[in-house]
C-alpha cells in the first residue's frame, strides 16, 4: 500500500507539472494521468482507512529526485524527461499490482490491485506511445 500510495502520489505532482510545461500530447496525456490517480488515491486511501493504516502523504528520495529534474526541463527536453519517467514509472506499477493480484494476502487490497491493472496497462502503452 506504502509503494503504490508513493506512486500515485508521484503521478500527480508529475502530471500537474505536466499540465503546466508540456507540449499539447504532453498535456493531455497528464490530465488523463491526473483524474485517473485521483480517483485510485481515493480507493486505496479508503481501504487504508478500514485496515487502521497510514498511508505516507510526502513522496521517496527517488521520486522527488524525479521531480526536481522535470522542474529543471523545458521545451522538448520536459517532454522527454516527463515521457521516459511516465514509461518508467507506470512499468513498475503494473508490476507492483501484478504482484499484489496474483499474491496479496489481503482480499480487498488483492481485489483493488485486480481491478485497477487493466488501467495501469493502459496508462503504460499510452506512456509508450508519447514522443521521445
Amino acid at each position: 500500500m506504502t509503494r503504490a500510495a508513493i506512486a500515485s502520489r508521484y503521478q500527480l505532482e508529475a502530471g500537474e507539472l505536466a499540465r503546466d510545461r508540456g507540449s499539447e500530447r504532453t498535456r493531455t496525456f497528464a490530465a488523463r494521468i491526473v483524474d485517473d490517480h485521483r480517483t485510485s488515491q481515493r480507493e486505496l486511501a479508503r481501504l487504508a482507512r478500514e485496515q487502521g493504516l497510514w498511508l505516507p502523504s510526502d513522496l521517496d528520495a527517488d521520486h522527488r529526485a524525479a521531480l526536481a529534474r522535470l522542474a529543471t526541463a523545458n521545451g522538448v527536453a520536459f517532454d522527454r524527461e516527463y515521457a521516459d519517467q511516465q514509461l518508467r514509472a507506470h512499468a513498475d506499477d503494473v508490476e507492483l499490482f501484478e504482484r499484489e493480484s496474483s499474491n496479496g494476502r489481503d482480499t480487498e487490497l488483492r481485489a483493488f490491485a485486480t481491478d485497477s491493472l487493466p488501467l495501469l496497462e493502459g496508462q503504460l502503452q499510452r506512456a509508450e506511445d508519447l514522443p521521445r
